[in-house]
């Protein structure tokens, strides 16, 4: 994190790192100030000086994690694979509950649930694959064919507004030509590098490897599993900690299976929708879309962003209805379909949920961004419980 403070003495980088905890800590309090502004009163983070100190360290935590995962990559290698092997199982646990009401054994089940997913993939890798590969080749074909268009529409602006300077439109039709021949160049490499850059990750190669058996052995032991932590858990507390396996339980299935659910919704609709509207690279975006969905906030703007630039580039009017249509998905996922499956499964405040996102994408990723919102709700879970408990423990003292 602190890389380029190498050549300065210890003490000094000793100083900036905890002046930049101290202004990360401030910066953190200020939005968080800000954000109470536009949520309802129950939501508001209440900012005190304890407050305060807790924010801190959590800074200073997440910084000694984040030093930790730079210094030993297979920290965060082994903890994402567990993790999402965890949501996994929580994605797959109700299909090998169904078998093992037929008198299917958890091991056999879990082996079927694995072979249907992949010829379920397969089937759906025929089927869309070969549309992408078209749409991709289409759209590095009509890039001077795009660039001609933007450029007749800025010249059109230009004139609308009176604005004829030669230099300006040289600069942009330049600009353009450049960005669109770099987006042209970067789409082939990527499309010719892939086996290789495949062949060169192997570390993340062993974590996909790892992901699907981490699974399989929570699914089929899952009941022994759940005995171990009862056999540790003292009687008396048993109570409590029931309360809080419930709680997770119901926070982690939600948000998995409801997260998932709503993002292929979005992903079908909004394809469907641009099919319907001829636009192109339906396909692509749409399940650009879908992948973005999972990501709060920020991933609906993945989807709508491409859609936007192609529909305008074919009509305004197509552009207004792709942002028309783009409104009404999100309003169907906010106010219908999250409700349902969501519910509040997570609770937690906006300002919270986009730091999750942003260090979880530093530090992992896209995969980070999509899973730090589980694994921080988790977190609070957690936290919440050990101080509810903690000041119930005062009050019982006290009394």
């Amino acid at each position: 994190m602190f890389q380029a403070l190498t050549g300065l003495p210890v003490y000094v980088q000793a100083i900036i790192a905890f002046l930049t905890i101290v202004l990360l800590t401030l910066l953190i309090y200020y939005l968080i100030y800000i954000g109470n502004n536009y949520v309802p009163i129950d939501r508001k983070i209440s900012i005190r000086w304890k407050n305060i100190f807790r924010i801190f360290v959590v800074v200073v935590l997440v910084t000694v994690v984040l030093a930790l995962f730079r210094a030993y990559p297979v920290l965060g290698t082994t903890l994402f694979a567990f993790f999402v092997s965890i949501l996994i199982a929580y994605l797959l646990n109700p299909l090998v509950n169904l078998l093992e009401k037929k008198k299917i054994k958890r091991g056999m089940g879990t082996l079927i649930v694995y072979a249907a997913l992949t010829l379920f993939f397969v089937g759906v890798g025929f089927l869309v694959v070969p549309a992408i590969t078209v749409q991709i080749k289409n759209f590095i074909n009509n890039l001077p064919t795009l660039s001609n268009q933007i450029m007749v529409w800025a010249s059109d602006t230009l004139k609308k507004l009176n604005i004829n300077n030669d230099e300006l439109y040289n600069q942009v039709n330049s600009l353009i030509t450049q960005n669109l021949s770099k987006a042209s160049t970067t789409v082939l490499n990527w499309s010719s590098g892939v086996i290789l850059s495949i062949s060169g990750s192997i570390g993340k190669l062993i974590s996909l490897v790892l992901i699907p058996i981490i699974t399989y052995f929570l699914l089929v032991d899952k009941d022994r599993i759940i005995k171990s932590l009862k056999n540790i858990v003292p009687r008396k507390h048993y109570g409590e900690v029931r309360g809080l396996y419930h709680e997770i339980n119901v926070a982690m299935s939600a948000f998995v299976r409801g997260r998932i659910l709503m993002a292929i919704f979005v992903g079908v609709a909004t394809t469907i929708y641009l099919l319907l509207f001829k636009i192109e690279f339906a396909v692509v975006i749409g399940l650009i879309t879908m992948v973005g969905d999972i990501i709060p906030y920020i991933g609906p703007f993945l989807g709508f962003t491409p859609a936007f630039i192609f529909a305008f580039l074919q009509s305004p009017i197509k552009a207004i209805w792709v942002g028309l249509m783009f409104l009404f998905i999100q309003w169907v996922e906010n106010n219908l379909l999250g409700p349902k499956l969501l519910g509040s499964s997570t609770g937690m405040h906006p300002l919270i949920i986009l730091l999750s996102i942003i260090i979880g994408g530093g530090m992992f990723g896209v995969w980070g961004m999509i899973l730090s919102v589980p694994f921080v709700s988790l977190i609070m879970i957690l936290y919440k419980f050990f101080m509810g408990k903690k000041d119930a423990d005062k009050i019982k003292n006290r009394i």
